[in-house]
C-alpha cells in the first residue's frame, strides 16, 4: 500500500464556495513491486497530491484525473478514480484534533474505463468496476 503524509497538513482549496477540507490519498498495488516502481509509484501519488494546490480544484470522492503517462506498474492506465471506503470497516476519514481527514482511494483506469466513468454516476461506475476486474491490479489485456 502507498500513502501520503503531509497532503492534509493544509485544507485544499475551496471549490463552488465550499471549503475543500482536509485529505490524504491512498494506492493499493497487489502483489510483489520492484524497488524502482516503487518509488515511481510514490512519485505519482505525491504529483497527485499536488493537485489541488497547483490546479486550485480539490480532489474528492468520484472524480477521475489524467495524467501524459501510464500510472506506474499500471499499464494502459492514464487516469485514476478517486474512491471513497468501498468495504466494510474501511475508513471512510480519519479523525484529528482540527477536524477529519478523507480517505481518498487512488483507483488507475484504463481510457475505457474513464470514459465510462465520465458518462455514469459514480457510484454506478465504482460499484461496476468493482464487479468487472481487480481493482488493485492492472486491468487484463484484451487480445
Amino acid at each position: 500500500m502507498f500513502a501520503t503524509v503531509g497532503m492534509s497538513v493544509e485544507p485544499m482549496a475551496p471549490r463552488d464556495g465550499r471549503a475543500g477540507g482536509r485529505a490524504e490519498l491512498r494506492l493499493v498495488r497487489q502483489g510483489a513491486v520492484e524497488p524502482r516502481d516503487q518509488g515511481l509509484i510514490a512519485r505519482q501519488l505525491a504529483n497527485l497530491a499536488t493537485y489541488p494546490w497547483t490546479v486550485g480544484r480539490p480532489l474528492g470522492w468520484g472524480e477521475t484525473v489524467s495524467f501524459d503517462d501510464d500510472v506506474p506498474t499500471f499499464p494502459g492506465c492514464r487516469s485514476v478514480f478517486l474512491a471513497g471506503p468501498w468495504e466494510y470497516g474501511q475508513a471512510g476519514s480519519i479523525d484529528t484534533t482540527t477536524e477529519p481527514v478523507r480517505v481518498i482511494n487512488v483507483v488507475p483506469i484504463s481510457d475505457a474505463e474513464r470514459t465510462r466513468a465520465l458518462s455514469a454516476r459514480p457510484e454506478a461506475f465504482f460499484s461496476e468496476l468493482l464487479d468487472a476486474r481487480d481493482v488493485f491490479a492492472p486491468p487484463a489485456a484484451k487480445g
